[in-house]
């Protein structure tokens, strides 16, 4: 899941836990909102069970690319050996020129099942004399198996990779779907809200998105206690040269002596 995903999806959950704190708010709603919010509890859970199937097949697929980038290593090993032998017996026996090349590295999973698949069935005909050379009896039964089990990994990554694509494309669509449910939320819950301003804070911030993904806190802001004297801002060096200065008297005259 990308990141503006992630931060929309955290402030649903942060939705779902603000109202779970003030059931009072929606007992005083109207009977929709809390539909609204069922609804809400819907898209979540369809989100987190996109995100653990994205993340499985993201995970999947990188265990069949792996799995598949051996087999390949394989099916080429294999289909080698038959081509050494047969440019070895090139020339005295004919049409054994049909397995003597090697497949294009280049070509993709498909392609290279495919052209295990010929080379196997070319060699059948030659058997015999590769045997005699050294290749082992069941060399042709070996490379068609390999080439299948090669074929099953590359559509196994093939389907995770779409499975993954569909859960992306699912995780999109239930975010954009729960951004419009908590709008809907919002505007009714707004005129109930606009008496009670800590109230109405703490739910802008509840349904607010991060910028970076921060899931913050639901926590109302501190309401100042009643009679209370406000924290001073000023630093008691300001203080200091702030403090007016009393004036100094002149002092008085000393008489002189007679």
């Amino acid at each position: 899941m990308n990141g503006k995903n992630s931060r929309r999806t955290q402030s649903f959950r942060r939705v779902q836990q603000w109202i779970q704190a003030h059931p009072d708010v929606l007992q005083a709603a109207p009977a929709q909102v809390a539909a609204q919010f069922t609804l809400l509890d819907g898209i979540v859970t369809q989100i987190e069970t996109d995100v653990a199937l994205q993340g499985a097949q993201h995970n999947l697929g990188k265990s069949n690319t792996t799995q598949a980038a051996t087999l390949r290593a394989e099916v080429r090993a294999q289909m080698r050996s038959i081509t050494q032998v047969a440019r070895g017996l090139k020339g005295t026996i004919v049409g054994i020129s049909a397995i003597e090349a090697m497949p294009d590295p280049t070509l993709n999973t498909v392609a290279l099942v495919a052209a295990a698949d010929t080379m196997a069935q070319n060699a059948t005909t030659f058997k015999e004399s590769l045997v005699d050379r050294g290749l082992a009896p069941d060399f042709i039964d070996t490379l068609l198996a390999t080439a299948s089990s090669l074929k099953a990994s590359g559509d196994a990554q093939g389907h995770a990779i779409s499975t993954r694509m569909n859960a992306t494309k699912g995780i999109a669509r239930a975010v954009t779907q729960g951004a419009t449910i908590v709008s809907f939320i919002d505007a009714a819950l707004m005129p109930q809200l606009r008496n009670d301003p800590v109230l109405a804070a703490s739910w802008r911030h509840a349904k607010g998105v991060t910028a970076k993904g921060v899931a913050g806190s639901i926590n109302p802001p501190a309401s100042p206690t009643p009679g209370a004297a406000a924290p001073s801002t000023t630093s008691p060096a300001a203080s200091a040269q702030a403090a007016p200065v009393a004036p100094v008297a002149p002092a008085a005259p000393v008489a002189n002596a007679a």
